[in-house]
């Protein structure tokens, strides 16, 4: 008797395709996972967001300790006196009316031997103000910066220092900021982050943004760095920033 192949018995004595069954996502379940995905990123987008803003407040804090840097080597080459940026080197009549201008000569000299870089003069956290036409303003005369510098004769100017809110105490005769490297001061600012309204009340213009960190829901800084004669670099509060003077059309606030 021939043995009967049991397997092939089994099989009715031929090949039979293997059906292989794939269960589909119903549309409820494919809308319920696309859900979760868009929940997910809705709660991830914050912290992204809140993870870049740190980055470039402690790449602002970086340029600002290095410009400092390069102020004071300047200083220490030049009889001790931070460079006047808001005076025209070649026509010492000449000068500027804002505490965020200066001469295209001075930006050069700084870049050129003190080791300063054109996202120095910039915050990374206002990219807008890092433009072209702010770097060479108007006629290549001109350089607009994304800084308040006091190291200047227009913030010894007295037109400019009377009108400051934090006035020094009565029968205080120092200079309200220094002009040169260890001179005692009442204010010891040299390198603040910008935060202007221009005309006065008017902090974001069409194409402008006068504040350095924005609070995108108050649209009011969220803070600032300020920037001292000893290298020191401190975040203040957006509560702390106030309105200090108004000059020349322009309102600053530190």
């Amino acid at each position: 008797m021939d043995s009967v192949d049991p397997s092939k018995s089994a099989r009715g004595g031929g090949k039979r395709r293997e059906r292989r069954f794939v269960r589909a996502f119903t549309l409820i379940e494919l809308l319920v996972v696309v859900s979760l995905i868009v929940l997910l990123i809705a709660m991830l987008l914050p912290a992204l967001g809140s993870a870049r803003n740190m980055a470039r407040q402690a790449a602002c804090a970086s340029d600002s300790r290095q410009a400092i840097n390069s102020f004071t080597n300047y200083a220490e080459d030049n009889d001790r006196k931070y460079p006047d940026l808001s005076q025209n080197p070649t026509n010492p009549s000449q000068g500027v009316g804002f505490l965020y201008w200066s001469y295209i000569e001075w930006r050069d000299e700084l870049v050129e031997n003190y080791g300063m870089s054109r996202p120095m003069f910039y915050s990374p956290s206002n990219p807008l103000w890092n433009s072209d036409d702010f770097w060479t303003w108007p006629n290549n005369t001109h350089s607009v910066f994304g800084n308040f510098y006091f190291g200047s004769s227009l913030a010894a100017n007295p037109t400019f220092t009377a009108s400051l809110i934090d006035q020094p105490p009565a029968g205080d005769s120092r200079a309200v900021f220094a002009r040169r490297v260890g001179a005692d001061s009442y204010s010891t600012l040299l390198w603040v982050d910008l935060n202007r309204q221009f005309p006065p009340g008017v902090f974001i213009s069409a194409n402008r943004m006068g504040i350095t960190h924005l609070d995108d829901a108050t649209l009011l800084p969220t803070g600032t760095h300020q920037g001292h004669v000893d290298g020191r670099v401190e975040w203040v509060e957006g509560s702390d920033v106030i309105e200090q003077a108004v000059h020349n059309s322009a309102a600053y606030f530190w």
